[in-house]
C-alpha cells in the first residue's frame, strides 16, 4: 500500500476559506455598486411639466414646432390708429373708427355759417368677461390745438346716433356720433377710453 500523503494542516484550510470569503465579498461589492450607478434615479415630475413634456412629444411625433408664433399688438398709449384700423384695448374692449364722413346739415339740422358735420362711425365689442355700460362720452374728439370739440346731438338722415347703454359680454355696439367742425380739410385725434376714471386712451388721427 503505497504511503499516504500529509495533507494540509488545519490553520491552512480555515485560511484559505478566510480569502475565498473576502475576495467574494469584494466581487458582489463592485457588481452592486456598477449597477446603482448605471440605474437612472427617479424624478418626480409636476403636472404641468408632465403636460409640457407630453405636448413636446406630440408635436415632435407631428412634426409640429412647440413655439408659440401667435403675435397680438394691442392699443398702447403711445399708438395711434387711423380710420379703419381696430384697436384692442387692455381693459377688454374691441373699437373701431369704420368711417368718418361730413354732411352740411337737412331741412332741420343746419350747423352755423362756415361749420359742417363730421360724422364717425364706431363700433365696440365687449370682451371684459361682464356687461358695461356704454356712454357716448367715452369717444373724445380734439383738433390740433388741443381744444375738445363737443358732440352735436342731431337728428340727421342715415345717421344711428351711438347712444350708449347695456352692453353684454361678447356683443357689439354701433353708431355714429356727430361733431360740428369748420369746413375744410383739419386734423384731430379721436380717443376711445372704456374706463371713465382710467389713465389708458385709444387714439386714431382723422380728418374732416
Amino acid at each position: 500500500m503505497p504511503p499516504r500523503k500529509p495533507g494540509l494542516p488545519g490553520w491552512a484550510i480555515l485560511l484559505i476559506i478566510a480569502i475565498v470569503a473576502v475576495v467574494s465579498a469584494g466581487v458582489f461589492y463592485a457588481a452592486g455598486k456598477s449597477s446603482s450607478t448605471a440605474t437612472p434615479t427617479n424624478t418626480t415630475l409636476s403636472g404641468a411639466q408632465v403636460a409640457a413634456t407630453n405636448s413636446a412629444q406630440l408635436a415632435a411625433t407631428n412634426g409640429v414646432s412647440t413655439v408659440d408664433t401667435t403675435s397680438t399688438q394691442p392699443a398702447s398709449n403711445s399708438a395711434h390708429f387711423k380710420v379703419g384700423d381696430t384697436a384692442t384695448t387692455p381693459d377688454g374692449f374691441i373699437v373701431t373708427v369704420l368711417k368718418t364722413y361730413t354732411s352740411g346739415g337737412d331741412t332741420y339740422n343746419t350747423p352755423k355759417a362756415g361749420n359742417q358735420y363730421l360724422i364717425i362711425d364706431v363700433s365696440v365689442k365687449n370682451t371684459t368677461g361682464q356687461v358695461q355700460h356704454m356712454a357716448e362720452n367715452q369717444f373724445t374728439l380734439t383738433d390740433n390745438t388741443g381744444q375738445r370739440i363737443d358732440i352735436t346731438f342731431v337728428s340727421l338722415d342715415g345717421v344711428h346716433t351711438f347712444i350708449g347703454g347695456t352692453l353684454q359680454d361678447g356683443s357689439i355696439m354701433r353708431g355714429q356720433l356727430v361733431y360740428e367742425v369748420p369746413k375744410g380739410n383739419h386734423p384731430y385725434q379721436y380717443t376711445f377710453m372704456g374706463n371713465m376714471f382710467g389713465n389708458f386712451q385709444t387714439i386714431w388721427d382723422i380728418h374732416s
